[in-house]
């Protein structure tokens, strides 16, 4: 299964999806950008999971889903820059796990947002601490875990290498971690993008 984030995709459709997957045997879910800016897309495989139903807020895109007897949703997330939008993209979510309260959960992407000073280096403007009180508030409310990283620190760079930020991650269910056996999030090289790819690590497998 794979989350991509800012696709910038107006219209998303099976022969695209199908594209970025690279053969024929994945389902998907998704939406759109506005303009140039944003879109997000859930991929994967073909019989690996059975969907239920999927959802949309302003700032994510889901799915319900059984995977081997259990429900689990799967929850890819874009979270806007500037702080009022932020809040109401936190509400949603929250509102939304509250409404679906059963079931193992696994949300990612990109966040905009940082735990602590450590997960940013080289911003001159210093770390707001009301957000980032705020987004450890909204991540307790959610009662999902930030597992450890692995590897990398940082998941966003700019071009020159002098500003890092931790922006990207995946929080998951206590019970999905168990039951997957996950052991951490392993961010990966910068290649075409300034955001690091990130696997969720089960035990040998990514």
């Amino acid at each position: 299964m794979v989350f991509l984030q800012e696709t910038k995709y107006q219209s998303l459709n099976n022969n695209l999806v199908r594209g970025l997957w690279g053969s024929d045997d994945c389902e998907w879910t998704g939406k759109d950008s506005f303009g140039a800016s944003g879109g997000l897309i859930i991929m994967w495989k073909k019989g690996i999971i059975s969907p239920l139903f999927s959802f949309k807020t302003e700032g994510a895109v889901g799915i319900g889903a059984e995977f081997k007897g259990q429900v689990c949703f799967f929850v890819n997330v874009y979270f806007a820059c500037h702080l009022p939008g932020k809040r109401r993209l936190w509400a949603e979510l929250v509102e939304l796990k509250n409404k679906f309260n059963s079931g193992w959960w696994c949300v990612g992407g990109d966040f905009n947002s940082i735990r602590d000073g450590s997960e940013r280096h080289g911003r001159s403007s210093g770390c707001r601490m009301n957000e980032i009180t705020e987004f450890n508030e909204f991540i307790d409310s959610l009662e999902l875990v930030d597992i450890p990283s692995i590897g990398k620190r940082f998941t966003w760079s700019n071009k020159e290498g002098n500003s890092k930020s931790r922006l990207d991650r995946f929080l998951l269910s206590a019970e999905l971690i168990d039951g997957w056996k996950i052991v951490g999030q392993k961010v990966g090289d910068w290649d075409i993008s300034d955001h690091a790819p990130i696997w969720l690590k089960a035990n040998d497998k990514d």
